[in-house]
């Protein structure tokens, strides 16, 4: 049979950290003009931590505690405190004073775990990373439970969309997924989804997949889910019982510009052929955008069920940020419309 791999932590205390991190050596940061600074991260001496010197696909910088994700295409464009620029050998940052006299991590483009078959993940945290923290693509039996996700993404996505769209999930299933268990998660400052199911392609088939339990704060989107292929869909796939809080309140808002799609419940394009997908029981708080991004296209097939959740928003915060313009007080309308969010409860969230 296949053998398995487990990546885990037993006993007491705090769970040991998996991370990508440069941490920048203070006295390796050169004046270049006025408030521009390199450091050439090229030089693996420039800094310690995860010591690869050829990935300068940055997705952000941790300035101490808080996270700077100010990535800038291009040298001339540095013009706020903290705004960053890097090609192929220095890292270029827009600072009144020293870099170096802060605390400055790295977090380029890797993945922190790659899935392999009957994978089993737990009690790890995993952090500071510009690409996704856990990703596996057409994976059957894996276990994730008890995992910590924190500070994820941002990095430019290769060879996609003129190689300036920035990217990074907390966990994504790819291409299809089958036994699968996603629980008691704890995830969090993530740029695009802390959770995700995705692909494209013939037969793309998301199988006998549960999530449950996880606690979602702060990142792009709290749950994505879409497949666009002839004969793809979902099949006996759960999203119950988990916390999502303040979707699109993280760090990544204020520098990506696909700003509606700040929303707990994301799907870009439907193409099903099955679609037993469930979304239940779940709390979802707080969204910036919006509670929902679905495809129009999704009417056009047998609905994904979507019932029986807690939902609260601000009074001005649209139920579905793509299709329409209803907002809390019109929850009925959008229940007749659409179908989804039956015996769901609406709440107004108070202004913050």
């Amino acid at each position: 049979g296949e053998k398995k791999i487990k990546l885990g932590s037993y006993g007491k205390g705090r769970k040991p950290v998996l991370t990508t991190y440069k941490h920048v050596r203070k006295e390796f940061w050169e004046p270049v003009v006025d408030n521009l600074w390199r450091v050439k991260l090229s030089d693996a001496k420039t800094f310690y931590g995860f010591t690869d010197p050829w990935n300068l696909n940055i997705g952000f910088l941790k300035v101490g505690d808080k996270i700077r994700g100010s990535r800038k295409s291009d040298r001339s464009l540095l013009k706020e405190q903290w705004d960053f620029f890097a090609d192929k050998e220095f890292l270029y940052v827009y600072s009144n004073a020293n870099p170096g006299l802060n605390d400055v991590k790295v977090a380029a483009n890797y993945c922190l775990i790659r899935l392999s078959n009957g994978m089993e993940i737990y009690n790890l945290r995993l952090e500071g990373t510009g690409g996704h923290a856990i990703q596996g693509s057409v994976v059957n039996n894996v276990k994730i439970i008890n995992v910590e996700i924190a500070d994820i993404g941002g990095s430019y996505l290769d060879g996609y969309a003129g190689g300036d769209v920035r990217y990074g999930n907390g966990i994504e299933l790819w291409n299809g997924a089958s036994s699968c268990i996603i629980k008691n998660c704890n995830i969090s400052n993530v740029f695009d989804a802390a959770i995700t199911m995705q692909g494209k392609g013939e037969d793309t088939y998301f199988q006998d997949v549960t999530i449950e339990n996880n606690f979602c704060y702060r990142n792009g989107q709290s749950f994505e889910f879409w497949i666009s292929g002839y004969k793809s869909g979902f099949k006996n796939c759960k999203f119950m019982n988990n916390a999502c809080y303040d979707a699109g309140y993280g760090w990544s808002y204020g520098v990506r510009p696909d700003r509606k799609t700040a929303v707990h419940v994301l799907n870009y394009v439907y193409e099903v052929n099955s679609n037993d997908l469930i979304i239940s029981n779940n709390i979802f708080s707080g969204a910036k955008g919006g509670y929902m991004y679905v495809s129009a296209n999704f009417r056009n097939h047998q609905k994904f069920i979507s019932e029986l959740n807690k939902i609260y928003l601000d009074e001005k915060q649209l139920i579905d940020a793509m299709n329409s313009k209803l907002k809390i007080e019109d929850s009925k309308l959008f229940i007749e419309q659409t179908g989804l969010e039956r015996k769901s409860k609406f709440n107004v969230i108070r202004k913050r």
